[in-house]
């Protein structure tokens, strides 16, 4: 089985997906990789479990009105 993870950059998404994983591994064979934020500290964290990790750029997600409206 393989399974993705994702999550925003922080402990408050991170360490209830390692959890999980950490669950999953438990239980059955099964790949896991976490897609996260590169220079966080889900890559850490993440590393630290020996769970595979891409990186990808992102930026904060612009909220408000939209011009025209």
């Amino acid at each position: 089985m393989r399974v993705v993870f994702c999550g925003g950059g922080t402990g408050g998404h991170v360490y209830p997906a390692l959890t999980v994983a950490r669950a999953l591994m438990q239980r059955w064979p099964v790949t896991i990789l976490y897609v996260g934020v590169r220079g966080k500290i889900d890559q850490e964290l993440v590393a630290r479990e020996g769970i595979d990790f891409k990186a990808v750029t992102a930026r904060p997600l612009r909220t408000g009105t939209l011009p025209g409206t």
